[in-house]
């Protein structure tokens, strides 16, 4: 799978951000796609938080249709309670043909932060490329959410 993106990252959002201190990022790419997934995986106790399609109710389980990929998460924390210690987003550019029923992934980008009692604010996870094999086990969750979709290769 090539990783065609620009990638564009604040470590630590400003205090007026929605996000302060997490990180945010923008991703954009000219190849042809006509959607995003996010896959969120972190260690929090809540199971249902653990992975998840991170999606807008209007969307889901696409996280935009836009044409750039843009997000800035962010948890509530204390300096002696943390949430969790990671947080990794794997975004995919895909193409949806709506006439075969198909979704092609054009590539992909892990990113994310962490959450330790030695920093006071969230640390970074450093964005890099998806691989196939990513792409091949977040589609088993996205397709269970496309009933009558297949991925193209």
């Amino acid at each position: 799978m090539q990783n065609f993106f620009e990638v564009n990252l604040v470590q630590n959002s400003d205090t007026s951000c929605i996000n302060p201190y997490f990180p945010s990022i923008h991703i954009k790419t000219d190849c042809d796609h006509t959607a995003w997934f996010h896959i969120v995986v972190t260690n929090s106790e809540d199971i249902e938080l653990q992975e998840f399609i991170d999606a807008q109710k209007e969307s889901y389980p696409f996280y935009t249709l836009e044409k750039d990929f843009y997000d800035a998460p962010t948890w509530r924390y204390t300096l002696f309670s943390k949430p969790l210690s990671f947080w990794k987003g794997r975004a995919y550019a895909v193409k949806i043909d709506h006439n075969t029923k198909t979704i092609k992934c054009i590539g992909g980008i892990q990113w994310g932060f962490t959450l330790s009692y030695f920093h006071f604010r969230p640390q970074i996870i450093i964005p890099s490329g998806l691989t196939t094999q990513h792409w091949e086990q977040d589609w088993l969750i996205f397709k269970n959410k496309l009933p009558g979709y297949s991925k193209k290769n």
